[in-house]
């Protein structure tokens, strides 16, 4: 008996040492880091420069615009962004020639939030300055080709005599693996502030104006989906639209592959694109003198 109770107790006391042993060596593993989700653009502190170039058999386009958005409060963001514009137009019109011109300024601000850690949203809203209330004939035909350089999406940056206001929502769901989905809604409302331009005009400053300028709702609309390797390089599609219920034409539809460089959450970011018009009167985009534009976007995040 008195064998047995030193084997118990021995027994016992190595038991209790090598559960202290393994519990000390598992506090020094290493533990598992959770994956972190990559932080969509809308939910960061961002600023870029985009160039849009537009070449057809007669004339040529050129956009050059530059975008802050900076985080001035827990998930709010100040919105800011300029574009300017070059036209170089030899169809035989009385407009042939180089112009260069300039565009209306957006400020704004945006909210971003989480649902789900895989799952984010925006809304906010911004407003259009009329820079361009009654410019020059060749300040006019370059904003003229500019508006129509990404299918009437971010027509108020090169409008003529109207101040836009917009509201924008926005979501991206990193739905599995590489795959990313993004969509987002903008309601935009022109209101004129001269009466010598209508909104959509469909042809240049010197061969006459349509109707003069009066108040409009646009509605833009785009749905990206993008499969995205853990390093950050992209491949995807955008489709988009801008909805113009009291224009002739009454949407405008718009194609754009895209190739992206994208940072999980801080970094450079890069992305090369080719809008293509679907549909009349901007497309078919193969077709002489139709949409089919290059689209460049580089900068930083953080």
């Amino acid at each position: 008996m008195k064998r047995l109770v030193c084997v118990l107790v021995a027994g016992t006391a190595l038991t209790i040492g090598a559960s202290s042993a393994f519990a000390e060596e598992g506090a020094r593993a290493p533990q598992t880091t959770p994956s972190i989700e990559p932080t969509p653009s809308f939910a960061a502190s961002r600023a870029g420069m985009t160039a849009s170039l537009w070449p057809t058999r007669d004339n040529f386009s050129m956009v050059i615009g530059a975008a802050l958005s900076l985080e001035i409060a827990r998930q709010t963001f100040l919105d800011l962004s300029y574009a300017s514009s070059y036209a170089s137009i030899h169809d035989g019109t009385l407009d042939n020639g180089n112009h260069m011109g300039f565009g209306n300024p957006t400020i704004g601000a945006h909210f971003a939030t989480a649902a789900l850690p895989n799952l984010h949203f925006s809304l906010g809203g911004g407003v259009t300055i009329p820079l361009l209330q009654d410019p020059s004939n060749q300040v006019s035909n370059a904003a003229f080709s500019a508006s129509r350089i990404d299918g009437y999406y971010d027509l108020d940056r090169f409008v003529r005599g109207h101040m836009a206001v917009r509201a924008a929502g926005g979501m991206e769901w990193h739905m599995a693996g590489p795959m990313f989905l993004r969509a987002e809604l903008r309601p935009v409302l022109f209101v004129p502030t001269s009466d010598m331009y209508p909104v959509l005009q469909s042809t240049r400053a010197s061969l006459g104006a349509g109707k003069r300028g009066t108040t409009s709702l646009f509605l833009e609309h785009a749905v990206e989906i993008e499969a995205r390797a853990s390093f950050g390089l992209g491949l995807g599609a955008r489709l988009q639209g801008v909805a113009m219920p009291m224009e002739d034409d009454l949407e405008q539809v718009t194609a754009e592959p895209f190739l992206a460089m994208t940072p999980e959450r801080k970094g450079l970011y890069a992305r090369a694109g080719m809008p293509i018009a679907l549909d009349p009167d901007l497309g078919l985009g193969a077709r002489p003198n139709k949409l089919m534009a290059a689209k460049i976007s580089v900068g930083g995040q953080w």
